[in-house]
């Protein structure tokens, strides 16, 4: 019979929780629920957001977050969200940080918000806020955003010019096959337990959103990327169950956009 120690007791219990992940991921999935930004993968060692120094996690315990919209509060962020060395000297920041640039995240997620509604009242798969439900009785329903249904494979992208600014934002959510849910950079978390002024938002929504801006050459068609490395954007807004709560899914992208806030990274605290 063999003897028990406490360092075999140890290994045996790390070996089961690797075996038993996957299975806890997927009861999580078809409870409705996505993974918690707090234990998402954060780098290629496997280390977690939580068990890592970081600017993320930084920004989430000091609660540096703005409004998501066009005002001088964004403006006087606008080192922290266009960082000179991805998108250059300050004539370019000015230039590139508009509201059309704020546009185009607001749209991206109204578009996810709509789908997270859709997928919580069982509605037909869209890919439009504003469409009818289908009448089609092979229709598709919406799956759950990122881990089935149509943004499983296919990224939630928006894409906006301003000729007046002569750039071209584009802005989106990997698909799910693309980028696991299960890393930090996944499209969609819930916030999970940290310290500070987020403590109790366990259940909100956090959307990682990638970003690129173009020059428009003179025909109005994209040119040269300014930032060829595509920047992350941290989002929190309203739990599941509150925008699930909302009459319509139109109802419930206007009160996310309400409520979202645009985590500010990399500030010196």
């Amino acid at each position: 019979m063999a003897i028990m120690t406490p360092n075999t007791i140890t290994s045996c219990i790390i070996s089961l929780f690797f075996m038993l992940s996957p299975a806890l991921v997927h009861a999580s999935y078809q409870l409705g629920n996505y993974p918690t930004l707090q234990y998402a993968k954060f780098d290629t060692q496997g280390r977690t957001l939580a068990n890592t120094t970081n600017s993320i996690s930084n920004s989430i315990e000091q609660g540096d977050a703005i409004p998501l919209k066009f005002d001088k509060e964004m403006l006087a962020n606008r080192a922290w969200i266009l960082p000179s060395k991805y998108y250059g000297d300050q004539y370019w920041v000015d230039k590139i940080l508009t509201r059309d640039w704020v546009r185009n995240m607001q749209n991206l997620i109204t578009n996810f918000v709509c789908a997270e509604y859709r997928f919580r009242h069982r509605q037909y798969q869209s890919e439009d806020c504003f469409k009818q439900e289908s009448s089609n009785i092979n229709a598709q329903r919406e799956g759950m955003p990122f881990v089935s249904g149509q943004f499983k494979q296919n990224s939630l992208e928006t894409n906006l010019d301003s000729t007046h600014a002569r750039l071209s934002y584009k802005m989106w959510l990997p698909s799910g096959n693309s980028v696991s849910l299960q890393s930090v950079f996944g499209s969609v978390h819930e916030l999970g337990s940290f310290f500070g002024p987020y403590r109790r938002n366990d259940n909100s929504l956090v959307l990682t959103i990638y970003s690129q801006v173009y020059r428009l050459n003179q025909d109005n068609f994209r040119g040269a990327l300014i930032n060829t490395t595509p920047s992350h954007y941290f989002v929190i807004l309203p739990s599941s169950r509150e925008l699930a709560a909302a009459p319509n899914q139109q109802a419930a992208a206007k009160q996310a956009l309400a409520q979202a806030k645009l985590f500010i990274l990399n500030r010196a605290y």
